[in-house]
């Protein structure tokens, strides 16, 4: 009995390193969702914040609590001062 697995299917067609591939996927991606964003209509105050895709930006922005995220956009844009409650979870009156 033989230890060795054969493989079976299709043979890359194109002898392109596996990285390279990846990079130009990536980048095609990525320049996709800066036109959908740009061209996009809603999100306007999102956009003030994010003037385009950006991987790393977006990963740790999904990362954080979304009372942490109306927070800080609160205090950047001082709409955070008027409010009456001065905190994103304060009940209005």
């Amino acid at each position: 009995m033989d230890a060795s697995i054969q493989f079976y299917g299709p043979k890359p067609c194109l002898h392109i390193p596996y990285n390279i591939t990846k990079r130009v996927i990536g980048g095609f991606t990525e320049r996709e969702s800066n036109t959908r964003w740009n061209k996009s209509t809603q999100y306007r105050q999102s956009k003030l914040f994010l003037k385009s895709y950006d991987k790393k930006n977006t990963r740790q922005l999904m990362s954080q609590r979304r009372t942490n995220i109306a927070l800080v956009a609160g205090i950047t844009t001082g709409l955070f001062l008027l409010d009456t409650g001065n905190t994103p979870n304060s009940k209005p009156p």
